[in-house]
């Protein structure tokens, strides 16, 4: 048996925006009673890949929300960008950081 196991982010309307396939399982057949499912180690390495999927995913569209300037709406140049790491409940992370130009001298 192969299981893949795929994140898929959509727009709020339901058109996928992005897929980024997490794991990929390849099983024998069950042996005995205690094969079956993921094993904790499988368990634990899945919840660690949908959180960095998840939180990368989420400040990523609030970056590129950030961007557009709020006077004019035109888009902010990033001049900077550097990682920023990230400790929670899962572990521990890097984010892409961007640093942007302001607009108020431009409009």
């Amino acid at each position: 048996m192969r299981c893949t196991i795929v994140l898929e982010f959509d727009d709020g309307q339901g058109t996928a925006v992005k897929r980024v396939e997490l794991m990929r399982f390849h099983r024998a057949e069950c042996g005995a009673c205690g094969d079956v499912g993921l094993t904790l180690e499988e368990g634990k390495s899945f919840v660690n890949c949908v959180q960095e999927e998840f939180v990368n995913e989420q400040i990523a569209r609030y970056c590129a929300s950030q961007r557009p300037c709020k006077a004019c709406g035109a888009l902010r140049r990033e001049h900077d960008e550097h990682c920023t790491e990230f400790e929670d409940d899962a572990g521990k992370g890097l984010l892409r950081s961007p640093s942007m130009e302001s607009m108020q001298v431009w409009c």
